[in-house]
C-alpha cells in the first residue's frame, strides 16, 4: 500500500511487516516466550538440496499444442 496514514503517522508505502509486524507481533511474541529458554533453529534450505549460488536453470521446452487441444 501506499500513502497511508496509521495513527497519525504518514506512510509513503507499507508492506505487511511494516506495521503488523514491528508493531503487534513482534511485542506480543516478546510477551509470550518472555522467561523461555532460547533454541538454535538449524538452518533451512528450502528448494535444491545444496545451494546453488549464480546457477542459472535451463528451461524445459513445453510441449506444442495439437489440434486436439481445446
Amino acid at each position: 500500500m501506499s500513502g497511508v496514514v496509521i495513527n497519525g503517522v504518514y506512510h509513503s508505502e507499507i508492506f505487511g511487516e511494516t506495521y503488523v509486524g514491528q508493531n503487534i507481533w513482534a511485542p506480543y511474541m516478546t510477551q509470550a516466550l518472555a522467561g523461555t529458554p532460547v533454541e538454535a533453529v538449524s538452518n533451512a534450505n528450502i528448494g535444491a538440496t545444496t545451494p546453488q549460488r549464480g546457477a542459472t536453470p535451463t528451461p524445459t521446452p513445453s510441449a506444442s499444442p495439437t489440434s486436439n487441444d481445446h
